[in-house]
């Protein structure tokens, strides 16, 4: 895709007119005009006002669709962003998960009661039992699972909120 086609596709979802794109950026519908008609293209500084303005790098405008690099590079960075960014989550929430569930299910199948206290139950494994078992399962095994399926979902529904906040 052109610069010009980027440009009229980006002005149409914030559906803008050509005047309205014109105005905020100092300059007249006739230039806008000429811009989106691929008879010219803006200056340096238009095309930093553009990129502010629809929250797009100035790379993203002037650079068309083809790749720059040959196909092995493409390949990497393709099959790094389906498995660090998209598959590696789901993988840590699984085996956290996992790990979760088994740690819950042998706080209830050995509960333990030494140091004089009854902790039958997670809540006294997590907060009255300080002794080897309890302390092992708690740092070793229930913490880690949770951080584990918790911290991959934290990050992405960070990420999904600053993606909505651009739009």
């Amino acid at each position: 895709m052109k610069f010009n086609e980027k440009l009229i596709e980006l002005r149409k979802e914030r559906r803008m007119t050509q005047e309205q794109l014109a105005i905020q950026l100092g300059v007249s519908r006739q230039s806008v005009s000429k811009w989106e008609l691929g008879e010219c293209e803006p200056d340096i500084s238009k095309l930093k006002e553009i990129g502010k303005l629809f929250n797009v790098s100035i790379d993203y405008l002037i650079l068309d669709d083809e790749p720059l690099n040959d196909k092995n590079e493409n390949s990497k960075d393709s099959f790094y962003n389906i498995t660090i960014i998209k598959i590696l989550p789901s993988v840590v929430i699984g085996i956290g998960g996992i790990g979760f569930i088994v740690s819950v299910i042998l706080a209830f199948l050995y509960p333990h009661y030494s140091c004089g206290l009854n902790c039958a139950s997670i809540i006294g494994y997590l907060f009255k039992d300080w002794c080897s078992n309890a302390v092992l399962w708690r740092f070793g095994l229930f913490l880690p699972s949770l951080l584990c399926v918790l911290i991959p979902i934290i990050v992405f529904m960070n990420n999904y909120n600053k993606n909505n906040r651009k739009k």
